[in-house]
């Protein structure tokens, strides 16, 4: 409620630190734009859960993405220097 209308929530820790329901009816009121959870709370999502109602929201509502930004050429290219960086990979 502190949020304003025209805020967006992104979530990048564990999904379980935010309440699925008060997300969903706060974003379903319009309290704040949208979100976004980099992961979801069970994966893989079992959509027999309460947390999956956050997926029928509209585009833009709720945005997921699949935990795996790590990945990115960039971020291994990055992880890779700094392993040389600590002489933890000879070259």
């Amino acid at each position: 409620s502190l949020m304003k209308k025209t805020a967006y929530f992104i979530n990048t820790a564990r999904a379980e630190i935010v309440n699925a329901k008060d997300l969903y009816n706060c974003l379903i009121n319009n309290q704040i734009a949208g979100c976004a959870f980099d992961g979801f709370y069970k994966e893989p999502i079992d959509l027999t859960t309460e947390e999956t109602k956050l997926l029928t929201l509209l585009t833009g509502k709720f945005i997921l993405t699949p935990h795996t930004g790590h990945n990115a050429v960039e971020g291994t290219t990055r992880v890779e220097n700094m392993r040389i960086e600590m002489n933890l990979v000879k070259v």
